[in-house]
């Protein structure tokens, strides 16, 4: 037992003939700082950690009257430990040494003799700079994940016309939230090996470069060429310590006044189309890999922006051909009667109507031989409806000709009545298989993964989002799992990243045969995946899980003969009542995932 009152003068514990050794020991090795005080209030002896952390000395410290200090919080609570009261508090103390207010917690307790008398107090001290840090980062980081699901979510509901528009103003987002300089998009010229900067924001004070970045031979910049090629993350947290076989690119940054750089690929189709870059020119600036990996999310988002674009642009482009062909081009043109008695024949045909439908004579066209079986009860509905109520006939379908599928549009007008009660269709017959091939296209842009051929990031959510309602509405179930390919930069760094991208499409092609047909199977971005699970409870995802990650483990890729295995770790998360939005199913899975990579991966989590 500590006895403070046998402590006379300002002393060390070692000198006080009560102290236990162990408790010496204890507070000379301490890795927080400690320090004692009497029944006055003064503080008698500290160990190292509280001298450094106040900036003083051992003799400044020694002696201090610790119940009349500036800070009257201090000092109550020092008064109350030494009334026999536990005692916390969190201030900031002004650092002498580096001139800054530094966040410190306190803990004191009283320190009493054998008759249980208080004769002094035991502080604890505590230095939060470092806590508050990682705070600050942490809430930066899901404030920034908030900013990229906003900025994605917006660049796929943004029609062709308010696209350059929306990507502006993402740059700006960007920028504005990292406080650096500028935030740009540089996109290859077409048809040539020349680049351009498209879009750029500065920063108030910083100077526009977009006019004097058109049309660049990359061939000036090999290094940052070969970068872009392989689709590598060019990262310079210091352009001036660039090597002297960057010097190209080193002299153009400089010109700029850029002192940092980060550049992300954009890539379409395997191939680079250009990147996004963001300078710093007032300092210096290092970019931790988890927002490299945000802003690479972005610059995907922005490239399918723009390849939408591009698409329904040559869609409407096409669309304005046929409609300025149609009438040049050789349709199938027809005239159809219906007589008052209800016999139906073709009064006339063109060569082509009979070619469209694989027939050598009009009689024969009502048939319908070659349309797909699956689409003749509706054409045959709608000819009845049209016959019936003497409407107008529209039809678009499958026809089956020399074992090819082609699609067909048919349409005729407002039937005319003539003298003796027939009705009359004039109408045409056209092939649209190029249009729907295109139709097919956009609608697999849109949510299909280029790459994996899985559900793209925007469909899954949206699908997990509408099972999230369908949850809460009927108090149904459901499961999320979150799936991370383990080791996966190993693989990238050792074969290369086709190699990468071989591993991938088949982790994702293993994953989908493994599921069930109502299930959905998505790329999220990257190696991460997740699978959603509707009407399943968390006992039947764990097995479920389970059986993914053992398929994938025994179905290992196949890249030029080579044999590339891979495991994964999934976090299994199941829909609770209490949850107020799809985010807290996610994150448990994400924190479950977490923990199943902390265990060793290739493991399955469920989140607790």
């Amino acid at each position: 037992m500590v006895n403070l009152k046998t402590i006379n003068k300002p002393t060390t514990f070692a000198e006080a003939d009560l102290l236990q050794p162990w408790f010496a020991a204890l507070l000379a090795n301490s890795p927080v700082a400690v320090f004692v005080f009497d029944t006055n209030g003064k503080l008698v002896d500290c160990n190292d950690m509280f001298v450094t952390l106040l900036s003083s000395s051992r003799e400044q410290l020694i002696g201090l009257d610790m119940l009349n200090l500036p800070d009257q919080r201090v000092s109550d609570s020092i008064a109350k430990v030494l009334k026999g009261q536990m005692a916390s508090l969190e201030i900031e103390y002004h650092s002498i040494t580096s001139g800054k207010d530094v966040p410190i917690s306190a803990v004191l307790c009283p320190v009493r003799a054998s008759n249980r008398q208080v004769e002094g107090g035991l502080g604890v001290v505590e230095d939060l700079s470092g806590k508050r840090e990682a705070d600050s980062e942490s809430a930066q980081q899901l404030a920034f994940e908030k900013l990229v699901a906003k900025i994605s979510k917006r660049l796929v509901n943004t029609g062709p016309e308010q696209l350059d528009q929306a990507v502006e103003l993402t740059l700006a987002e960007i920028g504005q939230f990292f406080e650096v300089d500028r935030c740009y998009i540089f996109q290859y010229d077409s048809g040539v090996r020349t680049i351009s900067n498209t879009f750029e924001w500065c920063s108030d004070g910083t100077s526009a470069q977009i006019d004097n970045l058109q049309n660049i031979s990359m061939s000036l910049f090999p290094w940052m060429e070969a970068q872009l090629e392989m689709q590598q993350v060019m990262h310079i947290p210091d352009v001036a310590k660039l090597d002297d076989n960057l010097a190209p690119e080193r002299e153009c940054l400089l010109e700029q006044d850029v002192k940092s750089v980060l550049m992300i690929p954009m890539v379409e189709n395997a191939q680079a189309v250009g990147f996004l870059g963001i300078d710093v020119v007032r300092s210096h600036y290092y970019w931790p890999n988890e927002k490299i990996i945000l802003l690479q999310v972005v610059a995907e988002t922005v490239t399918n922006a723009f390849s939408r674009r591009d698409y329904e642009r040559a869609l409407r482009k096409v669309n304005e051909q046929y409609r300025q062909f149609s009438s040049q081009v050789p349709l199938g043109l027809y005239t159809f009667r219906l007589s008052a008695s209800g016999e139906p024949f073709f009064e006339y045909c063109n060569k082509q109507i009979l070619q469209m439908n694989g027939v050598e004579s009009a009689d024969l066209i009502l048939e319908f031989k070659h349309v797909h079986p699956e689409d003749l009860p509706e054409l045959k509905e709608r000819q009845a409806f049209a016959w019936r109520n003497h409407e107008a006939f529209v039809w678009e379908g499958r026809f089956i000709l020399d074992g090819e599928t082609r699609w067909m549009l048919i349409e005729d007008n407002d039937p005319e009545q003539d003298a003796n009660g027939d009705w009359i269709w004039n109408g045409f017959q056209q092939d649209i298989t190029d249009r729907k091939e295109l139709e097919a296209r956009l609608k697999d842009l849109a949510t299909i993964d280029d790459m994996t051929q899985i559900w793209n990031r925007r469909y899954f959510m949206n699908a997990a989002d509408e099972e999230f309602e369908r949850a809460q509405r009927y108090d149904n179930s459901f499961s999320f799992l979150m799936v991370d390919a383990d080791h996966f930069k190993k693989v990238n760094d050792d074969y290369g990243h086709a190699a990468g991208d071989a591993v991938l499409i088949n982790l994702a092609k293993v994953m989908a045969e493994s599921v069930r047909k109502v299930d959905f199977v998505g790329r999220l971005g990257g190696e991460e995946f997740a699978i959603l699970l509707p009407n399943t409870p968390e006992s039947e995802a764990l097995l479920l899980a389970e059986r993914i990650r053992e398929a994938v483990e025994g179905n290992p890729a196949d890249y030029n003969g080579q044999s590339l295995p891979i495991t994964i770790s999934i976090g299994v998360s199941s829909y609770r009542p209490n949850d107020q939005d799809l985010d807290q199913v996610i994150q448990r899975a994400d924190k479950a995932l977490y923990e199943a990579k902390n265990q060793g991966r290739n493991r399955t989590m469920v989140a607790p």
